[in-house]
């Protein structure tokens, strides 16, 4: 005869606190390696930097569309190196040193546990959109239509990323590994971005174009310019990326706790 052990049910206060707590714990560990703490404030400003003066340089561009563009590469690049490869680096590494089991066996549930990886990123990301956001109104002296949607697409973009970075982790080995294994995902959100899917065939943009890193791209251009790229959706229209990114997350996150890989492959 086989006995099932259930951990007894906590109470919501209790669960923030093992929440906060954790997540404080990963994002000091985020915090003492230098490198990347540098890697993830300098490279995705210096690359939507970088977008915006190599744009602004021709007289007939549009300050809404030069913004739109600058931060859709922004995100694109904080999700992926920043949220994305963070995740999968963490979930890795703490499942090698059996960290993820240990913490199984105490109070913590399995969805605190994955909020906290998911926290370092998802602080850093949250802020460097800020700080662009900023740095976007006063190069260009425009600024969203809506601050709104664009954050609700920020949030969802950190949810996804975070959820493929788990599915990720399953065919990952290894924290070195991850560099190999994080390719796809990767390759598939730079190949999003809205100034790459004009030049792509009908079909293979029709395809693409309902991928959640294009759909973010589609809000940010919906919400700064009024339209987007393609000019197929307009302002009034935003709504319609935001819920196939909401059906996205849920998929993809669902996907993520059900199928995460809590045991060492040693």
């Amino acid at each position: 005869m086989t006995t099932t052990e259930t951990r007894p049910r906590s109470s919501t206060g209790s669960a923030w606190r093992r929440i906060l707590s954790l997540s404080t714990a990963e994002i000091r560990q985020f915090l003492r390696n230098k490198t990347l703490v540098a890697y993830a404030l300098i490279f995705p400003i210096g690359i939507g930097l970088v977008i915006q003066f190599i744009g602004g340089n021709r007289d007939s561009a549009d300050p809404a569309l030069q913004a739109a563009t600058s931060m859709e590469v922004f995100l694109l690049v904080a999700l992926m190196f920043v949220q994305y490869y963070s995740v999968l680096s963490m979930a890795t590494t703490r499942r090698d040193e059996r960290v993820l089991k240990r913490l199984r066996t105490g109070e913590s549930r399995d969805g605190e546990i994955l909020t906290a990886l998911a926290a370092p990123g998802a602080v850093v990301s949250l802020v460097l959109t800020a700080l662009m956001t900023v740095a976007l109104i006063l190069l260009n002296g425009t600024t969203p239509h809506a601050f709104l949607p664009m954050l609700a697409a920020v949030v969802l973009g950190i949810v996804i990323s975070t959820a493929l970075a788990l599915l990720t982790s399953i065919i990952t080995s290894n924290a070195e590994a991850a560099q190999m294994t994080s390719l796809p995902v990767i390759s598939l959100a730079m190949a999003s971005q809205s100034a790459l899917l004009l030049i792509l065939p009908e079909r293979v943009r029709d395809i693409v174009s309902h991928t959640p890193f294009a759909l973010i791209g589609d809000v940010v251009f919906i919400d700064w310019s009024g339209s987007s790229l393609s000019g197929a959706l307009t302002s009034g229209e935003v709504w319609r990326p935001l819920l196939e990114l909401l059906a996205w997350a849920i998929v993809l996150l669902w996907l993520g706790v059900r199928y995460m890989k809590w045991e060492t492959n040693r």
